[in-house]
């Protein structure tokens, strides 16, 4: 059950906005604003995270510490996952009003200590956009728009790769969403299991393994105190730095 959260994960906010804000156009009055109207809380791993209330209506939330993973549900009642949301991103914003949307798409916990999201109702958001100029408010709603087509983008690139090749490319965005730099290369800090990348990459778990298997007999893929490191060789194709994974925080509930 979500538990509300305060102190050092307003703070972690704070911090997260300051550090996209110029690529999302937000003010310092609008950062504040922000942090201000707020709600936060945490999630258990497995659980999912609502974002439409009974009686509060559509919440629009940003990943504060932890992550979240994007799940898709097939006609045929087939889970597939479409992304792994890490901290300093916000998730659903385009679900408000959408019934059907939010119907195939669940926004699920993914960290063992809990996922802290802050939420807003899509008013509070329209309010602090009215405190910037229109320029700011356009790339607010553009580089919100980037992410998801980002995500699109890289769907499609999967379609026509084989399974060894879907793995590697979702290891690698994990990489670069949830890396640290590893003598070796980049430490994945997200635990995913075979089944999360059965997921992501569309394959059975049993052909994922054997796909791992082959990507660390070829030096591209290794193993660092059961977590995923993705080799230098691995990596020779993703062109951003690594983000820089959050320190974890014990937030006791409000």
């Amino acid at each position: 059950m979500r538990t509300r959260v305060t102190g050092e994960a307003r703070e972690r906010l704070r911090q997260l906005l300051v550090l996209r804000g110029r690529t999302l156009g937000l003010t310092p009055p609008a950062i504040e604003l922000l942090v201000g109207t707020a709600v936060l809380e945490r999630w258990p791993v497995g659980e999912e995270i609502v974002t439409a209330e009974m009686l509060g209506g559509e919440r629009i939330a940003f990943v504060v510490c932890g992550a979240a993973k994007v799940v898709c549900e097939t006609p045929r009642g087939k889970r597939i996952g479409v992304t792994f949301v890490p901290p300093g991103r916000f998730v659903g914003t385009g679900w408000a009003n959408d019934e059907q949307i939010r119907d195939e798409f669940r926004i699920v916990a993914h960290d063992p200590i809990g996922t802290i999201v802050a939420l807003w109702t899509p008013r509070a958001l329209v309010e602090v956009l009215a405190t910037s100029t229109p320029q700011h408010a356009l790339q607010f709603v553009a580089a919100s728009w980037r992410v998801a087509t980002d995500v699109l983008r890289q769907k499609c690139h999967l379609l026509g790769s084989c399974l060894r090749d879907r793995v590697l490319a979702v290891l690698t965005t994990l990489a670069h969403d949830f890396g640290r730099p590893h003598p070796d290369g980049l430490r994945i800090e997200l635990r995913v299991t075979h089944n999360d990348l059965a997921g992501a990459a569309v394959g059975s778990r049993a052909n994922v393994t054997r796909a791992l298997e082959d990507l660390r007999a070829d030096g591209l893929v290794a193993v660092d105190d059961h977590r995923l490191i993705v080799t230098n060789r691995g990596l020779a194709g993703v062109p951003a730095e690594p983000r820089v994974w959050p320190d974890r925080i014990a937030v006791g509930a409000h």
